[in-house]
């Protein structure tokens, strides 16, 4: 998993809003980190991820995976919507998501 998510985990800081359900968040710089964890590899990925956080940027990347993600945002976050290769995959530890 550090091999992969290494860039969201050194060098960065726990940031605000923490904590939230699955979702974990961290900070380097521009950049926000948000990880969501899966319980096992036997939970579903779903088509749509909603991350619960209200900032300014101006793309998300899946870290790992595709960049510029096709994403919505609503009221109180963002809706992602997964790549299609995420989907064909049993779940994995974590996704992690580069806003900026």
């Amino acid at each position: 998993m550090l091999n992969i998510h290494g860039e969201a985990i050194y060098g960065t800081r726990i940031c605000e809003p923490y904590s939230i359900g699955n979702y974990h968040f961290t900070r380097k710089g521009d950049t926000t980190y948000a990880f969501y964890l899966y319980k096992d590899d036997q939970e579903v990925v779903e088509e749509e991820l909603y991350i619960p956080m209200m900032i300014e940027f101006s793309r998300i990347d899946l870290v790992g995976g595709q960049d510029k993600l096709d994403y919505r945002r609503i009221e109180n976050g963002i809706v992602v919507r997964m790549p299609e290769t995420e989907l064909q995959i049993q779940a994995p530890i974590a996704h992690v998501f580069r806003i900026q």
